[in-house]
């Protein structure tokens, strides 16, 4: 399972990343000892449970997460969470816009 966050900063003070929950995705199996993933096949992947709910199978949330730079260091603030947003989708951020795009 690819679970890929979004990392951007535009200057030397602020960095912002986005984090998506990607928990019940695909197969529980794949936690099991001799679990190949490597198989790239769908059954492998994804159980029965998940093909059949998608992403109802999913726990919900998303999250942005500035590090800021202070005086004193670094400290991290949460920006902006949302708590329903059950996806998979590989978020992306064109720059120019600032708008966050993915599906479900």
């Amino acid at each position: 399972m690819e679970n890929s966050i979004l990392v951007y900063s535009g200057d030397a003070q602020r960095t912002s990343i986005l984090i998506c929950n990607w928990f019940g995705a695909g197969s529980p199996e794949l936690s099991k000892p001799g679990a190949d993933s490597s198989i790239q096949k769908f059954f492998n992947i994804y159980s029965e449970d998940w093909i059949n709910l998608g992403n109802r199978m999913l726990m919900p949330g998303a999250e942005r997460v500035d590090i800021v730079k202070t005086e004193d260091g670094y400290i991290a603030q949460t920006v902006w969470e949302c708590k329903d947003l059950r996806d998979t989708s590989m978020i992306k951020l064109p720059t120019p816009t600032g708008y966050l795009y993915g599906y479900v």
